[in-house]
């Protein structure tokens, strides 16, 4: 969902890099992923520790670009879906996944341990997804399960994007169209994946 937002973030600032984190941010979750896509988890994780090393060492943040670390995750995809790599298509999702997953868990725990700080409302910067979504949706994971919740995002996805079309709106809460497709994932969202699965030929 991190990484769901980042791109998401990239494209609402047309390219340009968040505000980076001190001694860790999501800069570092990207770069996980990106590295993590092409070596494996294990380098993923290393290279966001050296990031946050040099960070320290250093005194302040080591720009890195999201675009670049974003599409380098992306691009690693796919070079491993032809062969390229020595990850397949699948491992390297999975490694990037993982990676990204292990550096974000371990951020969040850092900075929830941290004294929260006011900031100015001029100062927000614009975002496409919130932790308090990153939270319903993590809770939706766990009493799901990942098919149906993939449902749940979709559905939720969908039905804001239809709604913000519908009523010309460019910013909506994304926390009650994620508790929808969550009450609709409950419901039909195993049977919709064995349903998409058997279309595929898969079970």
């Amino acid at each position: 969902l991190a990484l769901i937002g980042g791109y998401a973030n990239l494209v609402l600032r047309r390219g340009a890099s968040g505000r980076p984190g001190f001694p860790v941010g999501l800069e570092h979750v990207y770069l996980a992923a990106a590295v993590g896509a092409w070596a494996g988890w294990g380098w993923g994780l290393a290279a966001a520790a050296a990031a946050v090393a040099l960070n320290l060492v250093l005194g302040r943040p080591l720009p890195l670009h999201d675009a670049l670390t974003l599409g380098a995750a992306l691009l690693g995809v796919v070079v491993a879906s032809y062969g390229a790599l020595p990850l397949d298509v699948l491992e390297s999702v999975w490694n990037l996944l993982l990676a990204a997953g292990a550096v974000a868990l371990a951020g969040g725990l850092y900075w929830a341990l941290q004294p929260e700080e006011e900031e100015d409302e001029e100062d927000e910067e614009p975002v496409a997804m919130g932790f308090g979504d990153v939270k319903l949706a993590g809770m939706l994971g766990a009493w799901l399960g990942f098919g149906p919740f993939l449902v749940a995002l979709a559905v939720a996805v969908f039905a804001g994007a239809l709604f913000g079309l519908l009523f010309r709106r460019r910013k909506l809460p994304f926390g009650p169209y994620l508790a929808l497709g969550g009450w609709i994932a409950l419901w039909w969202g195993a049977d919709w994946v064995r349903a998409y699965l058997a279309y595929l030929g898969l079970s």
